[in-house]
C-alpha cells in the first residue's frame, strides 16, 4: 500500500490528490501569502512590562474590562528565561461556563498564548455560519498584526481549507471554529514545524485560541545558497523513496453530515523503501525526521567485523539507535556520558525532553553540573533520562562532564533503571557476583552489576575483574544498549 501519511497522492488520471482522496486544488496555493508588517514596528519594551501592564495587555486581546478570576507568574529557563503572567477569567452565561486564559511575556511585551472555550453546538441542520472562512482569516491576520507584531511580515498564512479542498467544507460547517493556520519564514523560506494557529469562532467573528511554536531566537538561519534544482530533487526523491501503485480508501461527508469511506480508489503514492522525510537541498541526499542521511545509514558499519558485539552493533545500528562517523562506530573508542544517554534514551523508546529544569532539580554538590548538562549537546536526551528516572541527578558531581566518560559502575546503574529495574538497584547489597574485584564496587551501584552479571552482560576481565572505575568503550556499551532495547517495558 503506497505511503498515504505525508504526501499528496496521484489518481489513474494523473491528477494530484489530498488526504481526502479529491483534486488538490494548485491553484488555492496562491493564497499563501506574508502577512502584512504591523502599522507601528515591533520594539521589545525597554523594561519588563509590570503586571498592571501584561494585564492591559490581556485585556484588549481578551475584550475584557473585568478584573481576572486569578493570576500567576512563571518563570522558565537558565541563560535564556521565558517570564510570563497568566490571566484567567471565569464567567457564566444561560448556555454555562465560560474560561478564557492569555499568557503575556514581559519581556517582550507580546501575547504568548490564548484560549478561550465555553459550550459548544454543532450547527443545526440548515444553519450556516455568520461569519464566512475569508472573513475569519481576515480577524486570525489582525490579531496577530496586533498582539504579535514581531512576527508581522514574518509569516506566511496556509491556503484556506475550502479552496485546498472543497470537499471539507460540508464538514467544516459542522464545527463553530475556523482554524486558521500560518508557517514561520527566514530567508524567504519556511521553517519546518515551526507554525501559528489562530482559530475563529464562526458565529461570534471572535477569536477563540491563539498558539505559536516560536523559533528560537538563538538559532541562525544561513542564506539559501548552492541549492540543487527541484529537478535534481525530485530525482532523488524517486531513486531513494520510488512510487508504488495500490488501493487507498478516503472519508468525505456523507448525506447526513457524517464521515463515511469511499469506494478504494487505485493510486500511486510514495512507497516505501525508505522512510523519505525531506530531500538535502544542498547534496540531494534523502534524509529521515532526525536529519540523517538515510543512504549514509543504510551502510553497514565496516569497523566491527570481529568485534565481541559485532551482532548487537549492528541491530542497534539497524534500529537507528547507534550514529556512526564516516562509516564507522569505532567500538574501541571510550563513549561520553552524552553519547550514553542518548543511547538510552532511543533504546527505550523514549522523546528527546526540551524542558528538563536542570537548575531546579539540581541542589547540593551537583548543581555546578546542572549548567553544564544544560548547555550540552545532549541536553534534551540527559532531560528525557533524568525526566524519566534512568539518571537521578545524584548521580552527578560538581566535576561532572558530559563530554567525558562514565565509570562503569555508573553506566551499570543507569542501564539497570532504564530496564526498570531501578527499586532493585536501591535495596541493600544481597545479590552474589562473581568479579574479584567486588569489594572496589560502590554499595550504590552493586545491584545493578550484580543484576547485569546475571543477565549476562555486565562480564569481567580475564582475571574475572569488573574494573567498576573503568570507562565504558562504545563497543562494551552496544552490549548493553541490546539488552535495554530488548528488555520488556517495566
Amino acid at each position: 500500500r503506497p505511503n498515504t501519511s505525508s504526501y499528496p497522492m496521484m489518481n489513474q488520471d494523473g491528477k494530484l490528490i489530498d488526504y481526502s482522496g479529491q483534486p488538490l486544488n494548485v491553484a488555492g496555493m496562491s493564497e499563501m501569502k506574508l502577512v502584512p508588517a504591523a502599522d507601528k514596528p515591533y520594539q521589545a519594551p525597554a523594561k519588563p512590562l509590570s503586571k498592571e501592564e501584561a494585564l492591559q495587555l490581556a485585556k484588549a486581546a481578551a475584550g475584557r474590562t473585568d478584573e481576572p478570576n486569578n493570576a500567576n507568574y512563571n518563570e522558565q529557563g537558565a541563560e535564556q528565561k521565558s517570564r510570563i503572567w497568566n490571566f484567567n477569567w471565569q464567567s457564566q452565561d444561560d448556555k454555562g461556563g465560560i474560561y478564557t486564559n492569555v499568557g503575556v511575556d514581559v519581556d517582550r511585551g507580546l501575547i504568548v498564548n490564548y484560549n478561550s472555550y465555553g459550550p459548544q453546538q454543532p450547527l443545526k441542520e440548515g444553519e450556516q455560519p455568520k461569519f464566512t472562512e475569508t472573513q475569519a482569516r481576515a480577524v486570525a491576520i489582525e490579531f496577530i498584526r496586533s498582539y504579535r507584531p514581531d512576527l508581522s511580515g514574518k509569516i506566511m498564512i496556509m491556503p484556506s481549507v475550502e479552496s485546498s479542498n472543497p470537499a471539507m467544507k460540508a464538514k467544516l460547517a459542522q464545527q463553530q471554529t475556523y482554524f486558521v493556520t500560518f508557517v514561520m519564514m527566514k530567508n524567504g523560506l519556511r521553517v519546518a514545524d515551526h507554525q501559528l494557529s489562530v482559530n475563529v469562532d464562526n458565529m461570534t467573528g471572535k477569536v477563540s485560541s491563539f498558539w505559536a511554536n516560536d523559533l528560537d531566537s538563538k538559532q541562525a538561519f544561513p542564506a539559501a545558497t548552492g541549492v540543487i534544482k527541484p529537478e535534481a530533487a525530485m530525482d532523488a526523491f524517486l531513486t531513494s523513496q520510488g512510487l508504488e501503485a495500490g488501493w487507498a480508501q478516503f472519508y468525505l461527508p456523507g448525506p447526513s453530515k457524517q464521515m463515511q469511506q469511499s469506494e478504494p480508489q487505485l493510486v500511486w503514492g510514495p512507497g516505501t523503501a525508505l522512510n523519505v522525510v525531506a530531500i538535502d537541498a544542498k547534496t540531494g541526499a534523502p534524509l529521515d525526521y532526525q536529519g540523517r542521511d538515510l543512504l549514509q545509514q543504510g551502510k553497514r558499519p565496516t569497523d566491527i567485523d570481529g568485534q565481541p558485539a559485532e551482532r548487537e552493533i549492528e541491530l542497534l545500528w539497524a534500529r537507528g539507535i547507534l550514529d556512526l562517523k564516516d562509516g564507522k562506530f569505532n567500538p574501541g573508542q571510550t563513549a561520553t556520558a552524552g553519547e550514553l544517554a542518548r543511547w538510552l534514551v532511543m533504546a527505550r523508546g523514549m522523546q528527546p525532553y526540551m524542558s528538563y529544569d536542570f537548575r531546579g532539580n539540581f541542589a547540593g554538590s551537583a548543581a555546578p553540573a546542572a549548567a553544564k548538562l544544560e548547555s550540552a549537546a545532549d541536553s534534551a536526551y540527559f532531560g528525557a533520562a533524568l525526566q524519566n528516572g534512568v539518571i537521578l541527578p545524584e548521580d552527578f558531581t560538581a566535576d561532572s562532564d558530559p563530554a567525558a566518560p562514565v565509570s562503569r559502575e555508573l553506566f551499570a546503574l543507569w542501564v539497570a533503571r532504564a530496564m526498570g529495574y531501578g527499586a532493585v538497584a536501591k535495596m541493600p547489597n544481597h545479590i552474589a557476583m562473581p568479579f574479584a574485584d567486588q569489594s572496589k564496587i560502590g554499595a550504590k551501584y552493586a545491584n545493578a552489576v550484580a543484576l547485569l552479571n546475571g543477565l549476562g552482560v555486565a562480564k569481567g576481565d580475564q582475571q574475572t575483574n569488573f574494573e567498576p572505575q573503568g570507562q565504558v568503550t562504545r563497543g562494551e556499551a552496544a552490549m548493553f544498549l541490546f539488552t535495554v532495547a530488548s528488555e520488556p517495558r517495566r
